[in-house]
């Protein structure tokens, strides 16, 4: 996870919900696999504690490329 100058490794725990762009309603729950371009709600754990407040807004990187971008809940 990227926050500015914060930097913390972590994983993707969970995926919980894959979410309607427009209105962020609940499409499916629990999906397997996430197509290109949508919107879902995930779970991360984090390597070590970090203090961040909603809505922070962070990416998700992994190789040196962005994978996500997101707003913290």
């Amino acid at each position: 996870i990227h926050r500015g100058r914060l930097h913390i490794p972590g994983r993707i725990f969970q995926l919980l919900a894959t979410l309607d762009k427009s209105s962020g309603e609940v499409v499916k729950k629990k999906p397997k696999i996430v197509q290109p371009g949508s919107w879902v709600r995930v779970i991360i754990r984090l390597d070590q504690a970090v203090p961040l407040e909603a809505p922070a807004r962070v990416v998700l990187r992994a190789n040196g490329e962005t994978i996500a971008a997101g707003v913290v809940e």
